[in-house]
């Protein structure tokens, strides 16, 4: 196989990543990288030299992109209900576009270190955190119905997001298909009238998409 034109991390990082969800973080090694991208291995380990290494900046880049899109949506001023709703659509948008990467880091992530294990899990822990927050405020506020536990509810809801990564291959129906309405189904199951009819006044539960 030739060189596939002018290397970087970001191409590293595609190749690894489909090769990781063909084999197996075990299963694959630099070499197979640097035999797919058409390269030396010298010149694959001038950008990763471990295959730990690798690994670790596909987590990264598949976390940032949870966190950034977390981080943005609560910047915006919006009622609680419509916050929560447009977290798990996004939640499920970003594991349903990246279904490869999102499945690597939820099933390789014991081979990091302890200290980058920990890191991720405090980052889970303070977005569940938030989300189960912004949850129990909508119940107060009457939208979500009062007989689920906030906690499972939302453990229960970014689960069925990340499961998305298991099934989800492309070609098929759309990412913004799946996200909308596994974000319809789930919502709909805790919510109450009075909810419903706000979310339809706000455009959130149409069945247009």
């Amino acid at each position: 196989m030739g060189r596939i034109g002018k290397i970087t991390r970001e191409s590293i990082v595609e190749v690894a990543t489909v090769l990781m969800h063909e084999r197996g973080y075990l299963g694959m090694s630099l070499e197979d990288v640097a035999k797919r991208l058409g390269i030396t291995r010298p010149a694959l380990y001038y950008y990763y030299s471990r295959k730990d290494e690798l690994l670790l900046d596909i987590h990264q880049r598949a976390r940032e992109r949870l966190v950034s899109m977390s981080t943005d949506l609560y910047r915006q001023e919006l009622e609680p209900i419509e916050t929560y709703y447009r977290y798990i659509h996004n939640h499920c948008l970003v594991v349903t576009e990246h279904a490869p990467v999102i499945s690597i880091m939820f099933d390789d992530v014991r081979h990091l270190s302890p200290e980058e294990k920990g890191h991720i899990s405090r980052q889970e822990k303070d977005s569940m955190m938030r989300l189960t927050e912004t949850y129990r405020i909508i119940q107060k506020d009457g939208y979500f119905r009062d007989d689920t536990e906030a906690r499972l509810a939302v453990a229960t809801m970014v689960g069925a997001c990340n499961w998305i990564a298991r099934w989800f291959k492309p070609g098929g129906w759309s990412p913004e298909y799946v996200a909308s309405s596994t974000t319809r189904n789930l919502i709909r199951g805790v919510t109450t009238p009075t909810g419903l009819d706000l979310l339809n006044s706000l455009g959130l539960m149409t069945e247009s998409d």
